[in-house]
């Protein structure tokens, strides 16, 4: 059967007048003889007029069981996810109150290994709550707000929209989906969703408290809280990229990946990078920001990666870019350019800006490495230079000089690229760089006798 019909399948079941939660009741449970309290929705829902339950008894197996059929026993969470958006506010506000908690003399029903529920879970984890109807233990909030997280609640199905009843192993469950570690300390990655539900169910009990904010004003408290967390754990990873750069430091080590962070291994690792590095010094100076963060983050989010340090990197270098604004108050420049391999055997050209300053002091500064993503040529090298001088926000006809060393791609009377620029600014006026000259120089003396025979002297002397 399709996805597709399975999804029909279950929404017209759930429109169904002779569908009834008492054939999905895996045991039987007592109903009061008080007046119901009127849930409009549930009712709605589930088309049993005769629903009702006493004050302090909604199980909250109800909200999870009308998302399973009485055949297949499936949960569909297309159809949980819409049934847990539709409750109202006020509906909300009593299921909170009122939901089912048993009490310390309840006699819960034990498995086939002789275990069951044990009560003092619930004083130990004030938002776990008991449902007669699976015999299990869900998470209240994450069960009413889960939905509105789908990234997050992708990765959890037990004390959401499965009833958790693995005795044997619960106070270790419970503490993993609340604190997300064991008592192993071992870091779970799913604690988000937890997290983000208590908050929201936090909020909202504020408000019906106090009864002065509307849901979309805290909802929107809520977002702006969010931001401002996100705020903060990229401060410690951003201010750690600044400082490699200040002080010349490449970031990235032989291996970066996740797997092979000191955290991952008993012994300290040599194999990442500075940047890596420098933030696990961080973390062992205090940092309590960024040690959950590395922690709790879910996989897709570390914001540390290879992929996001080249990110950051380049915002940090739109930002570094916006203060030297002299360039662009003289107008005119030259451009100073060399190319080089780095240690990854990849082509960098890196680019200097020479300019008189407001103060008529000829200043050179250094402005990016540019990789060479279209080869080494004379046509690759002037595509690269003439887009990272447009991102500066420079204009090519402003530049009144340029000067690199004496290969062919970069001084080629045809084809180089300083014979290109000159096609479209012809008072780009090229001059070959003193210090290749001087080197060039040196080069082709040591060919020269006398050159060799003095040189050789002068060794002895010294």
């Amino acid at each position: 059967m399709s996805q597709t019909k399975i999804k029909f399948y279950f929404e017209t079941k759930l429109q169904d007048n002779n569908y009834s939660l008492d054939n999905l009741k895996s045991k039987p449970m007592e109903v009061s003889s008080q007046p119901p309290l009127s849930l409009s929705n549930f009712s709605k829902i589930t088309c049993c007029e005769s629903f009702s339950l006493p004050s302090n008894n909604y199980d909250i197996g109800y909200l999870v069981s009308l998302v399973i059929t009485s055949i297949t026993r499936i949960t569909s969470y297309t159809s949980y996810s819409s049934i847990a958006k539709i409750l109202s506010n006020s509906e909300l506000q009593h299921l909170v109150k009122d939901v089912f908690v048993p009490c310390k003399t309840f006699s819960f029903p034990k498995n086939l290994n002789g275990r069951s529920f044990q009560f003092m879970w619930i004083e130990k984890f004030p938002w776990l709550t008991y449902s007669k109807i699976f015999d299990g233990a869900f998470c209240l909030p994450c069960v009413l707000f889960g939905c509105n997280f789908p990234s997050e609640c992708s990765l959890v199905e037990r004390l959401f929209c499965k009833p958790f009843d693995r005795w044997n192993d619960a106070s270790r469950y419970f503490q993993k989906h609340a604190f997300g570690k064991n008592n192993n300390k071992s870091v779970c990655r799913n604690k988000g969703l937890h997290v983000k539900t208590a908050e929201v169910l936090f909020s909202l009990s504020s408000i019906w408290s106090s009864k002065t904010e509307s849901i979309d004003i805290t909802s929107q408290k809520i977002v702006q809280s969010q931001v401002s967390k996100n705020r903060q754990l990229l401060q410690p990873i951003i201010e750690t990229i600044i400082l490699c750069g200040r002080l010349g430091l490449s970031l990235q080590g032989h291996r970066d990946d996740s797997e092979f962070h000191p955290e991952n291994s008993e012994s300290f690792n040599h194999t990442v990078g500075n940047f890596i590095e420098l933030l696990h010094f961080r973390v062992k100076a205090g940092d309590k920001v960024l040690e959950d963060h590395l922690k709790y983050h879910q996989q897709n989010a570390s914001y540390i990666s290879k992929t996001s340090q080249n990110q950051l990197i380049r915002c940090c270098g739109e930002v570094i870019t916006d203060t030297i604004g002299e360039i662009k108050n003289s107008k005119y420049f030259s451009i100073i350019a060399d190319e080089a391999s780095d240690s990854s055997n990849k082509e960098q050209l890196s680019l200097v800006i020479r300019f008189v300053d407001s103060k008529f002091n000829i200043r050179e500064e250094f402005i990016s490495f540019l990789h060479c993503t279209n080869g080494v040529t004379g046509q690759g090298l002037f595509d690269i230079l003439l887009k990272s001088i447009s991102d500066f926000s420079l204009d090519i006809m402003n530049c009144r000089g340029q000067s690199y060393d004496g290969a062919g791609a970069m001084v080629g009377h045809t084809k180089g690229l300083s014979s290109r620029i000159l096609i479209l600014n012809e008072k780009a006026t090229f001059v070959h760089c003193y210090s290749h000259r001087l080197n060039l120089v040196i080069c082709g003396s040591c060919n020269v006798q006398y050159v060799k025979n003095l040189l050789a002297y002068v060794k002895e002397v010294s």
